[in-house]
Formats: C-alpha cells, sequence, structure tokens
C-alpha cells in the first residue's frame, strides 16, 4: 500500500497535497475496512480464474487486513502519528526503517517502509538495494524482511519491497529483484529455526514493473516468479480479466469523478473508462515522462488490453504453503495517493 507520507513540497510535486488531512482519511478508510475477501475457488487448472470478473475483485472499500505493508512513508512524525491510529487495530508496528548512511542514502531519507500486523514479530532485517543512479541515491530503496510469530512455533517471512522509480535506461529493477531474492535465502538461513514451522512466504510492494508493458517483459520470467506465485498474473505478458492497473495518472488525483471511493470503483471496473485515470501497460521506458504522459488507447498502434492496465503494487505468495482464497482492488484511498492498494486473503496448508 503505497501512501505517500512525507514532506509537503514532495507531495505536491506529485500532485497530492494536504498530507495531514490525508493521513487521518487514510486511517478512517483502513479502520473501516470490510469482511476478508473470498472470491477465488482455485489457481489450478480446474480453477476459477477464467470466470473472475472486476465487478468481483474491485471494491469501493478495504477488505480485511491482518498485515499491511505501507511503502513511501518517509517521514517518521507521519508514520507515529499513523502507529497511534492504527495501534487499536494492529499489535505490532515496523517504521522508520532504513540504513542511514552516505553509501546508501547520503543521510536523506528512509525506505518509506512500515508495517503494522496483527501478530508479533520475531525478527527483521532491511536489505538496501545496491543499484541506483541520481536522485536515488538519496533514498533507502531495499526489501524489509519480516519473521512473524503465528503461535504454536508456526511462523509467516514476509517481504516488503519497494524497488527504484524512473529507473530510465539503465536496468535497475532487475538487480533489485535479484536482490530480494538473496536477501530471503539469507534472512531464512539464519532466522527460522529447526523446530519451527513455516507457514506462509509473501511478498509485497511496490514492484515499479508491471506483467504487460514492453520495458517489464523480462521481469517477468526473472526467478522470482518462478519460487513465488503472481495470482493476478496468467502467463508473462498477459494479465487476467479480473485485475486492473494500480498506478493513476497523477494530473486526475483530485478530480470529483476521482474523489469518492463509489464513483471511482465504477470508473475502474470499467475498460472504456479506467484508463483515462490509470496508466496504460504499454510503457517502453520508465521515464518522468509516466507522471504527465496522456492514454494512446485509440490510436491506430496502441494496445487496447493494456489499457488502464499497468500493475505495479503485487502480492506474490508460495503456493507450497497457502491457498489463495481471495484477491481485491479498492478504491477506498482516492485522492489520497497515487496507488490503487491491492488486498489478498490466503489460508495456510499447514
Amino acid at each position: 500500500m503505497n501512501v505517500l507520507l512525507g514532506l509537503e513540497p514532495f507531495c505536491r510535486w506529485q500532485n497530492i497535497s494536504g498530507v495531514y488531512k490525508r493521513l487521518i482519511n487514510l486511517y478512517r478508510a483502513i479502520d473501516g475496512q470490510g469482511e476478508y475477501v473470498e472470491n477465488i475457488r482455485g489457481t489450478g487448472p480446474d480453477g476459477d480464474l477464467h470466470t473472475l470478473s472486476k465487478e468481483e475483485t474491485v471494491h469501493a472499500n478495504l477488505r480485511q487486513m491482518d498485515v499491511i505493508c505501507f511503502q513511501e512513508v518517509h517521514d517518521r512524525v507521519f508514520a507515529l502519528l499513523l502507529v497511534l491510529l492504527l495501534r487499536h487495530r494492529y499489535s505490532s508496528f515496523l517504521l522508520d526503517v532504513g540504513d542511514n548512511s552516505w553509501t546508501v542514502n547520503r543521510f536523506l531519507l528512509g525506505s518509506g517502509h512500515l508495517v503494522a500486523s496483527r501478530y508479533p514479530v520475531l525478527d527483521a532485517k532491511f536489505f538496501p538495494f545496491t543499484q541506483k543512479l541520481t536522485w536515488q541515491q538519496a533514498v533507502s530503496y531495499g526489501a524489509l524482511v519480516i519473521k512473524l510469530d503465528l503461535g504454536n512455533k508456526r511462523i509467516g517471512i514476509l517481504t516488503n519491497l519497494h524497488t527504484v522509480a524512473f529507473q530510465g535506461k539503465k536496468d535497475l529493477i532487475g538487480p533489485a529483484l535479484d536482490e530480494t531474492m538473496e536477501a530471503i535465502h539469507k534472512f531464512k538461513e539464519e532466522n527460522v529455526m529447526k523446530n519451527e514451522i513455516l507457514v506462509f512466504d509473501c511478498i509485497a510492494g511496490d514492484f515499479n514493473a508491471d506483467n504487460m508493458s514492453p520495458s517489464d517483459v523480462e521481469y517477468n520470467k526473472h526467478q522470482i516468479f518462478e519460487q513465488y506465485h503472481d495470482v493476478c498474473m496468467r502467463k508473462p505478458g498477459i494479465d487476467h480479466r479480473f485485475c486492473i492497473g494500480t498506478e493513476l495518472r497523477q494530473l486526475k488525483i483530485g478530480t470529483p469523478e476521482a474523489s469518492n471511493p463509489q464513483k471511482f470503483c465504477l470508473i475502474l471496473k470499467n475498460d472504456r473508462l479506467r484508463y483515462l485515470y490509470v496508466l496504460d501497460a504499454d510503457v517502453k521506458e520508465h521515464s518522468m515522462e509516466l507522471m504527465v504522459v496522456p492514454s494512446r488507447i485509440g490510436e491506430e498502434d496502441s494496445d487496447s488490453d493494456a489499457g488502464g492496465m499497468r500493475r505495479i503494487d503485487r502480492i506474490l505468495v508460495d503456493e507450497n504453503l497457502v491457498t489463495i482464497r481471495g484477491i481485491s482492488f479498492s478504491s477506498a484511498l482516492t485522492g489520497l495517493t497515487d496507488h490503487i492498494p491491492v488486498v489478498m486473503t490466503f489460508a495456510f496448508k499447514r
């Protein structure tokens, strides 16, 4: 859940202002979460993913969440305020995460990661990404790997991920995915005891890469998608029809229709309207032009299936350990951030 809680000038640059008011409304949206989402009846050949529709997966409210992975909570004051507001729902928090050093972030911004959990945190470690350019060197981009206590020696491994934005012509996301896999492997070796039972292994966050854009096709062949399952990915390059994009057009943020969760929910379900508000999955280069680029849908060489489908916020799971029960894309935070939050429900197999 990328929420962009930072210094006001930085937020205004991305066409989102009023950070204190947004923080309160963010809390209200989370506090108003509904029941667990359960709309998937199998992900294998006999499952129903091919018949699942946006009517079933796009919701105006947030669904029940036992753990929340936040990205871009860059100010510790806002992080503390969010913790104070959410502490009646969640018992464990990790905040102000990063590696504050000249080589990692030039002593400037942390990672922006914040985790709220109903389960106790047994251990955690932050692994900063090493491949960055220019302004990216001021941010502790990286992966936060956490060990959660589920009781009776059962544990879960959760990774909160945020890869670099606007990488340009140089490949920075590929090395970040490599380092994420190495980080998870190292963390498990050091922190999972022989007498403990691993019941889930999950990666959630802002990948800054979708499954369909020409610029991202190679990433979807990465080993991370072999070990972990993206339920929205039908195959590399093609998403299931029940999915939508999650990165909003910043120039459309704050418009009346994009400020009402109920109205915006209807827009997100509509393939003929969604692309006007959500970026298309036709990106050829990760540049800052994505902040202002108009849709090309309708042009002669455009791909209509890519309209409003830039899905960069993902939840991946090890399906050897869990059964996916539901997936939800929510309009609850419309007007509060430039991302659409994703919620998943899964059941432990042991």
